[in-house]
Order: C-alpha cells, then sequence, then structure tokens
C-alpha cells in the first residue's frame, strides 16, 4: 500500500473513532436498533402474510432452502466474519488488502459450495421445483456472503448505519415484493427469485458505499489467501459447528418428515428468530468495544462485559415467557388453524430464549479475547448432542402424533440450555452474586408479568401482549432492575433516539 493511501485509511479510522466514548457506542445501538425495529416489522409483517399464502408445504420449501443454503455458507465463508471485524478494529490499515483478500477467498469457495448443494438436492429425491428453490436461494446465500466482510468493515470502523441500510433495504424488498408476490397468487420459486434480485442489488450498494472508507484492494494475492485461510481456522470449525447445530433439525426434518411438518416448524422459529433481535444488536455494536477492552487486561473486558450480559439475560425472561403464554391465541389469529399445529413447537422454542440470548453474548466476549477455539468445542459439542437428540424425538413425536417438529423444538431448547451452562461455567467471574441477585429480581418481575398476562388470556394476544409489557415495565422500575448504562442502552433501542443521535 502507498504511504498516501495508508494516510487515507488511518485519517478515515481516526474520523470513525473520534468518539470512543459511551456517546460513539449508545449512537451505534441507536442506529442498529432502528435499523432492526424496522427490519423486524417487515420481517413480521412477511411472517404473518407469506406463509398463509403458501401454506404449509410452501413454508417447508423454504425453510429446507434456508437449512441447506445455511449449511453450504460454512464452506464459502470460513466464518471469518468475525475474524474480519477483529483484525480491522485493531489494525485498521489492513481493512483494503483484507477485504480484497475475503472476497476474492469467497467467490472461489462458491463453486464447490454449490456442488454441495446438488449434491443435498440428489441425496434427498428432491422434484423440479424443491431444486429450483434450492439452487436459486443457495445463489442468493454467495451474494450476500460477499456482502458480509464490507458489512464486517462498517462493523469494525463502527459505522454502523450501513448495517443498517443494508437490513433496511434488503428486507423491505423481500416484504414488498412477496407481499405482492402471495397475493398474485405466485410461489416459493418466485419468492427466491425475487430474494437474489434484492441482494444483487444490496451488493451493489455496499461496493459504493465503502469507498468513501476504504478502497478494496482486489486481485489473486496467493500468499494472503493462505494466512487468511490460516487464522480462519478456528473461526471456520466454530461456523461449521454451530451453522450444523442451527439447521441440522429443519435438514433432518425435511428427510425424515413432510414439507407440511417443516413448515409447521418454519413458522415458530421464524419468530424465535424475531425474539433474537436485542442481542444480536448489542453483540454487533459491542465486539469492538470487547475487543479494544480485552487488550487493556481480562479485568477490564470483564467490567466491560458484565453489565451487558446481565442486561440481555433479563429482558430475555419475558420475551420467552411472553411468547410461550400467547402462542396458542396467537398463531389461532395470525396464522389461522392451518398452523395449529406449531403451537406446541412455539412454546418449547420460546423457553430456550434466556440460554440463546447469553450465549450471543458470550461468543463475542470470546472472540474479543481471540479464543474462538474453546466456544468452537463448546458447538461440537452441541451438535453432537442436538443430532443424537434429533435423530430419536423427530421418530418419536412423528410416528406417535403425526409431528415430528415438536421432537426438533424439544433438542433445540435442551442442546440451547446446556450450551449457555457451560457457557456460565466457562466464565468465571464475568457473572457475579450481585449479577444472580439481579437475574432473581427479574424472575420476579417476569412472574408478576405471565399473572397479568393469564388474568385477560380471555381478551385475545394484542391485549396480553400489551398488558404484559406494561406490567413488567412498572414491576422491573420496582425491583430497581435497570442501571444507568441499561437505561441508555435501552434508550438508543428507541427509533426516535437514533434520529437524535
Amino acid at each position: 500500500m502507498s504511504t498516501q493511501a495508508l494516510a487515507d485509511v488511518n485519517a478515515k479510522s481516526a474520523e470513525a473513532r473520534a468518539d470512543t466514548g459511551g456517546g460513539r457506542l449508545a449512537r451505534n445501538i441507536s442506529l442498529l436498533a432502528g435499523g432492526q425495529f424496522t427490519t423486524w416489522m417487515l420481517t413480521g409483517l412477511w411472517t404473518v402474510v407469506v406463509p398463509r399464502g403458501i401454506g404449509p408445504a410452501g413454508m417447508g420449501l423454504l425453510v429446507t432452502a434456508w437449512a441447506a443454503a445455511g449449511m453450504m455458507s460454512v464452506v464459502v465463508s470460513l466464518g471469518t466474519r468475525d475474524l474480519l471485524v477483529r483484525r480491522m478494529a485493531v489494525n485498521p490499515s489492513e481493512a483494503p488488502a483484507i477485504l480484497g483478500t475475503a472476497i476474492t477467498l469467497r467467490l472461489l469457495l462458491a463453486a464447490p459450495g454449490l456442488l454441495l448443494i446438488l449434491a443435498y438436492a440428489w441425496l434427498a429425491h428432491f422434484g423440479d421445483e424443491e431444486t429450483a428453490v434450492l439452487l436459486t436461494f443457495s445463489g442468493t446465500t454467495v451474494i450476500l456472503l460477499i456482502v458480509e466482510p464490507i458489512q464486517a468493515a462498517f462493523q469494525a470502523i463502527e459505522r454502523m448505519q450501513y448495517l443498517a441500510y443494508t437490513d433496511v433495504l434488503s428486507k423491505a424488498g423481500v416484504t414488498a415484493g412477496g407481499i405482492a408476490l402471495v397475493l398474485f397468487g405466485y410461489g416459493p420459486v418466485a419468492l427466491v427469485r425475487l430474494g437474489i434480485s434484492v441482494s444483487a442489488f444490496a451488493l451493489i450498494m455496499n461496493l459504493v458505499w465503502i469507498r468513501r472508507y476504504v478502497r478494496i484492494q482486489f486481485g489473486f494475492r496467493w500468499r494472503e489467501i493462505i494466512s487468511l485461510l490460516k487464522a480462519s481456522l478456528a473461526y471456520w470449525a466454530f461456523s461449521a459447528f454451530f451453522t450444523l447445530y442451527l439447521w441440522i433439525d429443519s435438514a433432518m426434518l425435511s428427510v425424515m418428515t413432510t414439507p407440511t411438518v417443516v413448515g409447521w416448524y418454519g413458522v415458530p422459529t421464524k419468530a424465535w428468530g424475531a425474539l433474537m433481535f436485542i442481542p444480536v444488536i448489542l453483540a454487533t455494536a459491542l465486539l469492538p468495544r470487547f475487543s479494544v477492552a480485552n487488550e487493556q487486561g481480562l479485568e477490564k473486558l470483564r467490567e466491560v462485559a458484565r453489565p451487558f450480559l446481565e442486561l440481555v439475560v433479563v429482558l430475555s425472561l419475558p420475551a420467552a415467557v411472553g411468547l410461550a403464554m400467547v402462542s396458542a391465541p396467537l398463531i389461532r389469529l395470525v396464522w389461522t388453524p392451518i398452523y395449529i399445529p406449531s403451537i406446541p413447537i412455539m412454546v418449547i422454542i420460546a423457553l430456550s430464549a434466556p440460554a440463546t440470548y447469553l450465549s450471543i453474548l458470550l461468543n463475542q466476549v470470546l472472540i474479543a479475547r481471540n479464543k474462538p477455539w474453546i466456544w468452537t468445542r463448546v458447538m461440537f459439542g452441541a451438535g453432537v448432542v442436538n443430532i443424537a437428540l434429533n435423530l430419536v424425538l423427530i421418530r418419536y413425536f412423528q410416528d406417535r402424533f403425526g409431528n415430528g417438529a415438536i421432537g426438533a423444538a424439544i433438542s433445540l431448547t435442551v442442546t440451547e440450555i446446556a450450551v449457555a451452562g457451560v457457557g456460565i461455567a466457562l466464565f468465571k467471574g464475568f457473572l457475579t452474586l450481585g449479577s444472580l441477585w439481579r437475574l432473581l429480581r427479574a424472575a420476579a418481575a417476569t412472574a408478576v408479568m405471565a399473572g397479568i398476562i393469564w388474568v385477560t388470556a380471555s381478551r385475545g394476544p394484542v391485549i396480553e401482549i400489551a398488558a404484559g409489557a406494561a406490567t413488567f415495565a412498572v414491576a422491573a422500575w420496582l425491583f430497581r432492575l435497570a442501571t444507568p448504562d441499561d437505561v441508555q442502552a435501552l434508550r438508543a433501542l428507541l427509533p426516535w433516539e437514533r434520529r437524535r443521535a
């Protein structure tokens, strides 16, 4: 890199890091929250309309494609996003070369990834429609995997608005177009074709936006490619085991049951995914901060991470209990009786939220410590346990009740709780007795909320949700759950705070 180019990179990095205090963090959380709130609403609208329009069988085709493409992404991405964020956050001058190498490597690996998808379609004996959906969505995944290193650069230099722009752009196109297609009678094939078009546009926009901060150095630099491959090994292993663990239940359902059963599983997992927006926002915004804190020592990292670990568990308790309690009326109202078999699935999966919230942030702490192998071993064990449970429980519930998705939901929830338990044991000193006392108060506030939801059960899910949320807010105030840092972080989650930032 030339001296002038290096100066430009450092100048832009300095600009991005000019405000390294709580104000920048609050602004980043606020920007991500604004984008996540918008995409959450768009995803919710898609989830309400599209599954009703295409039915459980059509939804099952989409879930199968998501699962297969998710596992293919391990081959193409090597799980390098967090590595890229960490390296560019600590050494911003490396960004141009790192970005070019990462994109080149993903393009090289796209061919074997797509061959694996073809092999999966052949082994599963998919028909023409299933294969078309699978291949088209896999193409979308490849495009998004090229976008990902650029998004990692924005995350590293704490320009979170571009992550929000990409999410909103993608979800708006998919939601508006998807609803229109369904209303005109089109099915899964048209939906995935829309998705690949929207993703291509998102890639173009990201290439335009990044030019202001980083001039990507494209080219085949084999020494750098091999270096990135070696550095990615631990991250790739984690990503492989995590993705296998995340999608294996849907993939196994697609082979062991019918598209309709996979569709019954798809709606609850979409709702469960919507619950994850808070830890995902915090994890995205906090990784650069955790990485910098780790450079100052383990105790500093504990100090920075502890309040956020407590916060995500506090927020997960009402989310989990609330969704579980309103599952039946919510599914009957929103998705109609054709999705009634999804009710027990949603209840079971909702209860895994506290464990998942905590695991998401614990993973970021390990990445900041540059010790991804530790969590990789945890995810390997989780994958083995999850597969074993699915083999037994999917078959049992499919044969006994005609709904193998219940077995998949139980497998997921049991494994999530086990992973969180291991995480707590590994991270001694991050959570203290004071943390436990705070979480007990949060559990008490959640119990009060549950009582109000139970009392208002006859009034429908809208009233239940509103009453439960208001009750938890009051109980949280009475039990003094919120700290000043929590208030700042939660205010940043409000869309109108994003506009003030």
